[in-house]
């Protein structure tokens, strides 16, 4: 599945805050390892990137 086709996510405002600062922890080693997202959210790396882009396209659209 390609990210153009990949299926929408609806995410709470505490589970994108949540996953957030997941990243945000994990920012200074280089990002999580695979199965640190796996344990932590059931998803493999390729979702979990997307995902925060996502959030990140959000972000900058609600500051434009």
């Amino acid at each position: 599945m390609t990210s153009s086709t990949a299926p929408r996510v609806v995410l709470s405002t505490r589970e994108a805050a949540y996953l957030l600062k997941f990243a945000h922890r994990w920012a200074k080693f280089g990002g999580p390892p695979d199965d640190e997202i796996f344990v932590e959210f059931g998803m493999s790396r390729a979702r979990y990137q997307q995902i925060l882009r996502a959030l990140a396209d959000h972000a900058r659209s609600d500051l434009a």
